[in-house]
């Protein structure tokens, strides 16, 4: 309701006389000049209202009613401490009147001042005990304070004495569900109905009031309920689909969408929706299809451009991402999404200062901000307890629901914070709630770690790539050298090893590459559509030259549209390549792979610090990540034995204590002849999208090493099974 509306009629009883009628002409006069100043300002009519009111102050100076209205101009001017200072006199002349305090809480609530609205509208009630419009009122307040069980009691009041005001029985509603009372408000629809509000109106508010709050399992209710008023309803079928996403059931969702297409397959909403479905699937491709048809249909609706460069980002697309996000702002520079997704772009980019920039603008306009801060914290450094965790804290309180992804997000972002206070413990605490959460959802999208898997694939791999089965291959898959894979755990160093390849003007830095996964899965798939029951590496003894040659014409072509002709290096880093050795070792035999190794509680500890992209689910235990460490460790030592591709391996700590030997040795290595830019790699402009993107754009530090060691008390999973002592040095 608008505060107009509120201040003037709605505020009164239907039967209030405001202003006396009097019995003699001259007062007949002032008398039409009130009534008419009345009329004005519940038209909006400002300008006429304050020609009469500068009037009716000579006509009648100590006047509660003129005071009144003088209030209630000034509030719709908005000069809400004026407004209650013109109240207060209208109380003070006439104590009596019930509607001067109630117009007095109104324009405290204007201003801010919740506690003396409260206050004035509990004075209001002493006077008019059964007045339905205070008590309304009152049950706003008690609503915007968070005390929904006190506000539902003021608007049953309410209701008792007005039953027919559909506000109030909205609000009512509302506040049931704010309340936790899903059921009652279902079970007092029936009654709203009876008295003039529109059942599927009413559930279409409250539905898409809890869709905005991510409560999308409260909002299926809803709808389902407005689905059984009218099962065609546009709006009910959509926002169905809306919440069924929300509840990460995008097939459930596929049918409500689907449903309104056949009526109309040029529905807007209906193909935001089946790209929406798509995102939930990874299905980026189709997503983009879905949405580019949007932005066929409705090219001036921002958000299509800004969903559309969010797809370009996961596909490694900067510059389209980057024009998607401006375009989109060109339509709406308060769009949120837009802000939060340029400023990840400009994170890739290394600029901070402006990814820091448009963060601040989409702070406070998202429903749940729990992913900019753990993005802006990535960043940030300059932080303090006093202002950064307060900030986070208090913001996280003051959403009244959040998702789990949502929530997880915060978590990460406090774990992150406190760990640069270097508050450990606290750290700690966080990190841990983060991965649970993490855990959680992951586990939900059929990801989870299991131990026996893991050591049963390694256990193939060492069967399969031995000595003898390299020796038998001789001469098979490319002669290119191309390719040089960069391989180790996650957070080992693997992207700084990139960058300093790349910054050579001979080599390309493509990044992790998920292309020999995409060969070796695609692979897998086709054998099993034929019938096969073999996975990944159990066929690679049944592959002929041919069909390894393909494999490897495939990757090259892959690299070939990422970096062109020029380049005669190009690195892939995706770390667990360190499972597909054997392959790669099989297709290229003249390729080149860098082993990334790190301190193994460091490079764990990090692991479980960070919300990665990948579904990583041994990163969200602390004994578990031990675990899958020590299985790369045991792959990485069988490689050794086996390997007849050349093999370098960088240790992080040799690298930043010794930056130019190490460094030189690895271009070397690389078949690449020397160049100073090597040493200059936080100077190369390159996007990055890695948790490393803030420390790569940096000289060489030594921060990192050791870092473990105030953690020790609180990991001692991790220790364990790493099998190191919280004492070791080495």
């Amino acid at each position: 309701m608008s505060k107009r509306a509120e201040l003037l009629s709605s505020t009164r009883d239907p039967n209030a006389q405001t202003i006396a009628r009097p019995s003699d002409p001259k007062a007949a006069g002032i008398h039409r000049k009130l009534l008419d100043c009345q009329k004005a300002l519940e038209t909006g009519k400002l300008g006429a209202a304050g020609k009469l009111l500068d009037e009716l102050r000579v006509d009648l100076p100590g006047n509660a009613d003129v005071r009144q209205m003088d209030g209630i101009l000034a509030h719709r001017q908005g000069n809400h401490e004026e407004a209650a200072a013109r109240l207060r006199e209208a109380i003070k002349i006439d104590p009596t009147r019930a509607q001067h305090y109630l117009n007095l809480a109104v324009a405290y609530r204007a201003m801010g001042q919740a506690g003396d609205a409260q206050e004035t509208l509990r004075a209001a009630l002493r006077l008019d005990p059964n007045s339905p419009a205070i008590h309304r009122n009152l049950g706003n307040l008690l609503s915007d304070s968070g005390d929904f069980e006190a506000s539902v009691t003021h608007y049953e009041k309410s209701l008792k004495t007005r039953p027919g005001h559909s506000e109030t029985w909205l609000n009512y509603l509302f506040a049931l569900v704010r309340a936790g009372r899903l059921k009652d408000s279902l079970a007092r629809l029936s009654e709203a109905e009876e008295h003039g509000v529109e059942r599927i109106q009413a559930l279409h508010a409250v539905g898409q009031w809890l869709l905005q709050r991510a409560r999308g399992a409260d909002a299926v209710a809803y709808f389902a309920e407005a689905l059984q008023v009218d099962e065609g309803n546009r709006e009910s079928l959509l926002s169905m689909g809306t919440a069924l996403i929300q509840v990460e059931r995008p097939k459930d969702a596929d049918f409500f969408f689907d449903t309104v297409l056949e009526e109309n397959p040029d529905d807007v909403g209906a193909i935001s929706g089946k790209a929406a479905v798509c995102i939930q699937q990874g299905r980026h491709g189709e997503a983009r299809t879905y949405l580019e048809r949007c932005i066929e249909l409705a090219p001036k609706v921002a958000k299509f451009y800004g969903d559309l460069a969010a797809i370009a980002f996961r596909q490694d697309d900067m510059d389209e991402a980057e024009r998607l996000c401006r375009r989109a702002l060109e339509l709406n520079p308060d769009l949120p999404s837009a802000h939060s997704m340029l400023a990840s772009v400009e994170k890739t980019h290394g600029n901070f200062e402006a990814a820091i920039e448009h963060f601040d603008k989409a702070f406070g306009k998202l429903q749940q901000e729990g992913g900019l801060f753990n993005n802006l914290y990535s960043i940030k450094k300059d932080i303090s307890e006093e202002d950064d965790v307060a900030v986070i804290l208090s913001r996280l309180e003051a959403q009244e629901t959040t998702s789990k992804s949502d929530l997880m997000a915060y978590n990460y972002a406090l774990g992150g914070v406190f760990d640069q206070l270097n508050s450990p413990e606290r750290a700690t605490f966080y990190y841990k709630a983060a991965n649970e959460l993490r855990r959680i959802e992951l586990k939900a999208q059929g990801h989870i770690y299991n131990r026996d898997q893991a050591e049963k694939i390694i256990q193939a791999n060492e069967n399969i790539f031995t000595l003898e089965f390299f020796e038998a291959r001789k001469g098979l898959g490319s002669d290119s050298e191309r390719p040089v894979f960069i391989v180790g755990m996650p957070r080992s160093g693997t992207t700084l090893t990139e960058q300093i390849v790349s910054s050579h003007p001979q080599a390309f830095g493509a990044g992790e590459l998920p292309k020999m996964n995409e060969l070796l899965s695609g692979h897998t798939r086709a054998l099993m559509a034929d019938g096969g029951q073999k996975p990944y590496p159990l066929w690679v003894p049944d592959l002929g030259d041919e069909q390894i040659r393909e494999f490897a014409d495939k990757y090259l072509e892959h690299l070939k549209e990422l970096a062109g002709e020029n380049p005669i290096r190009v690195t892939d880093k995706m770390p667990h390549n360190f499972m597909n050795v054997g392959m790669i070792a099989l297709m290229f035999p003249n390729a080149r792979i860098i082993h990334c190794m790190r301190d193994p509680v460091d490079t764990c500890l990090s692991c479980f610090r960070q919300n990665f992209a990948m579904p990583h689910a041994y990163s969200t235990n602390l004994a578990d990540v031990g675990h899958h460490h020590r299985q790369y460790q045991r792959i990485m030592a069988h490689w050794r034995k086996v390997l007849p591709v050349k093999f370098y391996e960088v240790q992080y700590e040799e690298l930043v204590k010794d930056q130019e030997r190490v460094t030189r040795e690895l271009i070397d290595f690389c078949g690449l002849e020397w160049d100073d830019a090597c040493l200059r790699f936080n100077e190369q402009k390159r996007d990055i999208k890695t948790a490393s993107v803030w420390q790569v754009r940096q000289p060489i530090y030594k921060q990192s090493v050791k870092k473990w060691k105030p953690y020790a008390p609180y990991i001692g999973e991790m220790l364990d099974e790493l099998g190191i002592s919280a004492s070791d040095e080495n």
